[in-house]
């Protein structure tokens, strides 16, 4: 399939999901763009590009998102290419459907908020630098999150995974599609949690550090599982202060991402399931199952 096809099926899909918005329990005016690399033009084209609309198409819905995250996209077919080929080549050396198919070039001021990310040893970060400065010189709503010494693919790894997400998180409260804090608050109430573990904030230790000792074992042992669990993190008031997808197959620094202090911990199955939280009696630590 050519680009230009992947751009009506993704114009089509989109309004498909507003069109359904109800049938779904959806905001339609809170819908999000979001895809890398290729995906990464995707979601910027049906943002920015007005023609490639599908035959059959309800165009009285909207295909415009209300917001778009692009990571490490291509932007422009005429500018660059991987390392091992021009993009152009993908078009068959095509330059007018390149011109056609190139967000870059049809950029605007009235665009949906933005957010690229880039990592500095991409083939694509000089453009995607330049390109940004350009824009939010002339004023449009578009953010640029760089990672150092990241290549093609740098917010998917585990080093710039949980950054990247938090930075995700950021933006779209920018563009209005978050609550100030999350508007359900999982588990039992922030009565009857209280806040639970102590983390050690000594850079030079090891993560999931509770009390000086490292608990990961043990949590592990309570859970009884190690598929897809996913820890959130919250502080007293119980905002979310970070999140760990995947905890026990890739290593993540705590100390990073939770600053100094009392947290509760929440543990979630692969389904979205609250399985378990931490709970503080005179400051030793409990797991309780919480059904």
């Amino acid at each position: 399939m050519l680009p230009d096809k992947a751009v009506e099926d993704a114009k089509s899909a989109m309004r498909w999901v507003r069109a359904n918005a109800t049938r779904l329990g959806i905001d339609p005016n809170r819908i999000v763009s979001c895809g890398g690399s290729s995906g990464g033009h995707l979601a910027a084209s049906i943002g920015v590009l007005e023609e490639f609309d599908a035959p059959g198409d309800d165009v009285r819905f909207s295909a415009k998102p209300n917001a778009m995250m692009l990571h490490f996209p291509l932007l422009d077919f005429l500018a660059g290419g991987t390392r091992t080929m021009p993009f152009l080549d993908a078009l068959d050396g095509d330059k007018v459907l390149g011109e056609r198919l190139s967000p870059a070039r049809h950029w605007r001021n009235d665009l949906p908020p933005t957010l690229v990310l880039i990592g500095t040893k991409d083939p694509m970060f000089e453009f995607l630098k330049g390109f940004a400065a350009k824009w939010k010189d002339a004023g449009a709503d578009l953010a640029l999150y760089i990672g150092e010494g990241g290549g093609h693919g740098f917010s998917t790894t585990a080093t710039w995974r949980e950054r990247s997400l938090a930075r995700m998180e950021e933006f779209l409260r920018h563009a209005g599609c978050f609550e100030a804090k999350p508007a359900m608050q999982l588990g039992t109430s922030a009565a009857e949690a209280a806040p639970v573990i102590r983390k050690d904030a000594a850079a030079n230790e090891p993560a999931w550090i509770v009390n000086g000792n490292n608990k990961l074992p043990k949590i592990q042992r309570v859970l009884g599982t190690t598929d897809n669990v996913r820890a959130v993190f919250r502080d007293t008031s119980g905002r979310q202060l970070a999140e760990v997808r995947d905890l026990f197959h890739q290593h993540t620094d705590v100390n990073k991402l939770v600053p100094a202090g009392d947290v509760r911990i929440e543990f979630y199955d692969q389904e979205g399931k609250l399985i378990l939280q931490t709970s503080d009696l005179k400051d030793a630590v409990k797991i309780k199952e919480t059904k």
